[in-house]
């Protein structure tokens, strides 16, 4: 099996076709998927047909839904196009489109994503898997972790909700919420370059996605800031509108304001 992993990672840095590539790195992510499920298969005494029906086998509907995927049946494109542009870059040269699967209940959709995500991640992309359910995102990326570990993608493949993939967003050149805190509190705010590295994006229930709960909607992240300058302000503008009419001037002239 090791040997698989091998032939995998040098596949996908060789100078083959997209297609090529892509094809040879599917074959051998699915015979891996397979042999490491094997132990039926291992402790059957009987005869070799009826042994292999032990084997977990990729169905034919599942390849060819990662080859529509991957747009292995179309000449790639000049210029990137489409829906999501912004999530789909160039990674040695490998363009790709944005294509809408219908995969139905009971139909392997969780493996379709994560070998497609594997292949993605060893030819140069970070993958972010996203779901509306953080229940499924984490089942599914439980069920193949030890996939993504074997052909050492792990850190290249993100699973998790459309929250948490804004939040990754928002924060990739620091703690957004931290960097406005501090620049309130100290003046100052430091951030990070990130490093610039080709992502790709794959929706589960996309149909939930365009719902206007996620799609076209707006996210909205904030910083709590806390300080006893704040509260005294506050406190100030509260006892001084009892009174009755407040004044700007009152309250910018105030020694509350000037120390906030």
């Amino acid at each position: 099996m090791k040997k698989i992993v091998i032939t995998a990672k040098a596949c996908a840095v060789s100078n083959k076709s997209t297609k090529s590539r892509f094809l040879e790195l599917m074959v051998n992510i699915f015979a891996y998927w397979t042999l490491s499920q094997s132990e039926f298969y291992d402790a059957a005494q009987s005869e070799t047909e009826k042994r292999n029906n032990y084997l977990i086998q990729p169905h034919a509907a599942q390849i060819v839904a990662i080859f529509r995927m991957l747009g292995m049946d179309v000449s790639p494109p000049k210029s990137l196009t489409g829906f999501l542009t912004k999530f789909f870059s160039s990674a040695n040269d490998i363009n790709l489109r944005s294509h809408l699967l219908e995969i139905k209940t009971g139909e392997g959709k969780s493996l379709i994503l994560a070998v497609s995500a594997i292949i993605l991640a060893l030819v140069g992309f970070d993958v972010h898997c996203v779901c509306y359910s953080s229940y499924l995102s984490e089942r599914d990326y439980k069920s193949f972790k030890s996939l993504f570990e074997s052909f050492g993608v792990k850190d290249n493949i993100t699973y998790g909700t459309f929250k948490e993939l804004c939040d990754k967003h928002i924060n990739k050149y620091g703690d957004l919420r931290k960097l406005v805190e501090n620049l309130f509190t100290s003046g100052t705010s430091s951030f990070k370059e990130p490093l610039k590295k080709p992502s790709i994006l794959l929706i589960d229930e996309v149909d939930v996605f365009f719902t206007p709960d996620f799609f076209g909607n707006t996210y909205c992240p904030f910083a709590q800031i806390r300080h006893n300058s704040i509260t005294e302000l506050v406190n100030f503008i509260w006892k001084e509108n009892k009174k009755g009419e407040i004044r700007w001037r009152t309250v910018e002239e105030s020694s509350a304001f000037k120390s906030c």
